[in-house]
């Protein structure tokens, strides 16, 4: 099996004439890669390192598009009809990866933890659903199975609830869906996912944000990983340096993230078509200090994928994360 631990990010520089600035062949010619990503917060820090310019400043001319869900982002990539893929999370990349696909983890893409929390449970106004425990009996909405949504269920929030999967009904829809489909009582709880969670309607209340499912510790030592960029493997094989300049850039972004969340929510509003205001108020995702995607709590999700029989395999996943050079 291939491993991708580090690639050289050869950087091939030109002949100076006259004290003419060094340029790079990145510089010289912007490489086009094409990116999808998932609309949601998490993805801010691309959407910067578009706006801002790192990525033409590494040489990239990055075209940003956004992606319905976590799976078509790892479709494309799969198919090379894309290079890059953001805001896919763990559970349905590491699926992927057991399933053969060409994908390789680069950067953090965010993940929360019990100080954060993106995920909470909706329900109807005026609900007799007060707690975890009331799902007994329940049709509950997740976003899809084998999802991010669908582990935390089986793995932590029934468990904190003293429930199995058999004492409720678990069914798929889009959380864009979640909370008219509360109201009409088509459904009775909503695990819906950030922003829509802070954005519920008025007639909807969370009644958890699952805080007291969400494994201990902070992130990104404990809580989840929800999100990690991608990148086609074949694709790093033959383009390191462009993985590299990809990565320069993100790591840019982050730091502007950190010191400026209002103009980075700025920048994101106008690709997610969000308020301004209402980015302000969803809690921010965590991300690791140097971008690095947190390979000991991803290696914890596989060993629980596992168990769950969300896996054929056992992974090691330290065999499908790329490294920087330096």
């Amino acid at each position: 099996m291939l491993r991708f631990h580090r690639f050289a990010g050869a950087c091939v520089v030109g002949m100076t004439v006259l004290a003419m600035p060094v340029v790079s062949e990145l510089q010289a010619a912007k490489t086009k890669v094409a990116v999808w990503v998932v609309a949601a917060n998490n993805s801010a820090p691309i959407f910067v390192a578009k706006e801002k310019g790192y990525f033409e400043q590494e040489g990239l001319d990055v075209q940003v598009s956004l992606a319905p869900s976590g799976p078509k982002v790892i479709e494309l990539l799969h198919l090379g009809e894309i290079q890059f893929g953001g805001g896919a999370a763990a559970v349905p990349i590491l699926r992927a990866i057991d399933k053969g696909l060409k994908l390789v983890m680069v950067d953090d893409n965010g993940g929360y933890d019990r100080r954060n929390p993106q995920l909470g449970a909706l329900v109807k106004k005026g609900s007799s659903i007060k707690s975890l425990r009331d799902l007994r009996g329940k049709r509950v909405a997740i976003n899809a199975f084998g999802t991010h949504t669908h582990m935390v269920m089986l793995a932590d929030v029934l468990p904190a609830a003293g429930l199995t999967k058999d004492d409720l009904t678990l069914v798929e829809l889009p959380w864009s869906q979640m909370a008219p489909s509360v109201i009409s009582g088509a459904i009775d709880v909503g695990m819906v996912w950030e922003p829509f969670a802070t954005n519920h309607p008025a007639d909807t209340e969370i009644v958890s944000w699952l805080r007291e499912a969400i494994p201990p510790g902070d992130y990104p030592q404990g809580g989840y990983a929800s999100a990690i960029n991608i990148v086609n493997s074949e694709f790093l094989k033959k383009n390191p340096n462009v993985v590299e300049a990809w990565h320069r850039a993100y790591r840019k972004a982050l730091d502007y993230f950190r010191q400026s969340p209002r103009e980075s929510n700025e920048i994101a509003s106008k690709y997610l078509k969000l308020s301004v205001d209402l980015l302000q108020k969803v809690p921010y995702p965590i991300y690791t200090h140097d971008g690095s995607v947190p390979v000991g709590l991803v290696q914890k999700t596989a060993d629980r994928m596992k168990g769950l029989g969300f896996l054929e395999r056992q992974l090691d996943v330290s065999l499908y994360v790329w490294k920087p050079s330096r």
